[in-house]
C-alpha cells in the first residue's frame, strides 16, 4: 500500500476520475439542453433593464440549441478519454481550454459562488494531471522544435512577423480611431458609460425645463453611436428607428438624416450646461435635450 502511495500513476488515476466523473453531469446536462435554463420562469417577460446580468448570461447561453448540444459534446468526450489510462493525457490536454473558458467565464462574469469553486476544483484537477504528464510533454514539446533547421525556423518566424505586421497595419488605424470615437453626444460608450437624450419640445430656448421623472417614458430619446448613427427609441411604445447623424462640433451644428429629405432634422444646438442641451431647428422648432447616462454598474 506504502509502495503504491508512492507512485504517481495512484493520484493521476485518482485526478483523472474526479475530473472525468465530475464533468459528465456537466456534459449531459447540456446534451438534453436541460441546463442554461432561466428559472423563474416569470422573468421570460421582463423588461431587458429588470432582469440581472447573472440571468442574462445564462440564457445567451442557451440560446442556441447546436452550440449547448456542442459545448455538452467538448465536455462530454475528454471527460470519457480522462477513464481510461491509455487515454487519460489526451483527454486532460482537450478539456484543459474547456475548463480554463468555464473558469475564466464565471470569475469574469461574477456568476454563483459555488461554480466558482467547483470550475476553480476542476482547473486544479486538470493542471495537476498534466503537471504528473510533464516528462511526456516536454518530450512532445523538444521533438516539436526539433523538427527542421534552426535556419527554417528563423525564416518562418521571419516571415510570420511580416504577415502579421501588414495584417495588423490594415485595421489598427481603424481601430484606434473607432476607439477614439467620443463626443458629447455618445459619452465614454468605450468604458460602458455611453449617453441617452430625452427629447422635450419647447417654444424658447430660454424656458424652464420641467426634469419631472414621472413622465421620462413619454419623451423620445435619442442615442447616439459611434460610425455616425443613431437610435431614436420612444419607451412608451417600444418602437425605435435607426438613422444617421452628423455633428460639426465647432460650427456647433447637429444634422440627423431621414429616409425623406424634407424630414431631415438640422439646426444649431447650445450646451446649456453638463446636462442640458438646445438644439433649434431650421424650422424655427426648439428642441430642449436632457442628458442622461448608463452605467452597467
Amino acid at each position: 500500500m506504502l509502495k503504491l502511495l508512492k507512485k504517481s500513476i495512484f493520484y493521476e488515476t485518482i485526478f483523472s476520475y474526479l475530473l472525468g466523473l465530475g464533468m459528465l453531469p456537466y456534459a449531459l446536462t447540456k446534451l438534453f439542453r436541460t441546463q442554461f435554463i432561466v428559472f423563474p420562469f416569470h422573468q421570460w417577460s421582463e423588461p431587458l433593464k429588470d432582469i440581472s446580468g447573472i440571468t442574462l448570461t445564462w440564457a445567451f447561453l442557451g440560446y442556441s440549441k447546436w452550440f449547448t448540444i456542442l459545448l455538452g459534446v467538448l465536455e462530454f468526450l475528454p471527460a470519457i478519454l480522462l477513464l481510461f489510462r491509455k487515454t487519460r493525457l489526451l483527454g486532460a490536454i482537450i478539456i484543459l481550454p474547456v475548463i480554463l473558458n468555464v473558469f475564466l467565464t464565471n470569475i469574469a462574469l461574477e456568476l454563483w459562488q459555488g461554480t466558482q469553486i467547483v470550475s476553480g476544483f476542476f482547473l486544479i484537477l486538470n493542471l495537476l494531471i498534466l503537471v504528473l504528464n510533464i516528462s511526456v510533454l516536454k518530450n512532445f514539446v523538444i521533438n516539436i522544435l526539433s523538427i527542421g533547421s534552426i535556419k527554417k525556423l528563423k525564416i518562418e518566424i521571419g516571415i510570420n512577423i511580416v504577415l502579421i505586421g501588414i495584417v495588423s497595419s490594415l485595421f489598427f488605424g481603424e481601430l484606434i480611431d473607432y476607439i477614439g470615437e467620443r463626443n458629447f453626444l455618445t459619452g465614454d460608450w468605450y468604458n460602458a458609460r455611453p449617453n441617452y437624450w430625452l427629447v422635450k419640445e419647447t417654444s424658447e430656448a430660454n424656458m424652464k425645463i420641467n426634469q419631472d421623472r414621472k413622465y421620462e417614458e413619454d419623451y423620445i430619446r435619442y442615442y447616439f453611436h459611434p460610425d455616425d448613427y443613431i437610435t431614436e427609441f420612444l419607451p412608451a411604445s417600444a418602437d425605435y428607428q435607426n438613422k444617421r447623424y452628423k455633428v460639426d462640433e465647432e460650427k456647433k451644428i447637429l444634422k440627423i438624416f431621414t429616409q425623406q429629405k424634407s424630414d431631415t432634422l438640422k439646426g444649431k444646438y447650445i450646451l446649456v450646461n453638463d446636462t442640458v442641451m438646445i438644439w433649434s431647428l431650421e424650422n424655427g422648432k426648439d428642441l430642449t435635450l436632457l442628458k442622461k447616462t448608463l452605467d452597467k454598474n
